[in-house]
């Protein structure tokens, strides 16, 4: 989830992770966003980073809980969007381990 993003242009076509893309094909979806689906995602990535404020001062395993499954169903909302399910391939599996090893 944090950490850099490596890709590659060859001419209308961008390569990330060994495969590739027209150019349109990942941020279409995302420019075609409308107020209407963007906020809830707002909303969500604000309550996230105040949850991990929250957590980051006072270390309540509670506070994580809750954030780690705010954190899980943020993903699964990206996850609709073609460029966020390229991005984030591995990030599901990550949210979950850390639940399962925590309980």
């Amino acid at each position: 989830m944090d950490g850099n993003i490596v890709f590659y242009i060859h001419g209308s076509t961008i390569e990330y992770g060994g495969t590739l893309f027209d150019a349109g094909e990942l941020t279409t979806d995302i420019l075609n966003l409308g107020p209407r689906e963007y906020a809830p995602l707002h909303d969500r990535l604000q309550h996230i980073q105040s949850l991990a404020k929250q957590y980051e001062s006072t270390q309540d395993r509670g506070i994580w809980w809750e954030l780690n499954g705010c954190l899980m169903d943020l993903h699964s909302q990206l996850s609709k969007y073609r460029v966020f399910q390229i991005l984030l391939q591995d990030d599901q599996q990550l949210f979950q381990e850390a639940q399962q090893y925590t309980e």
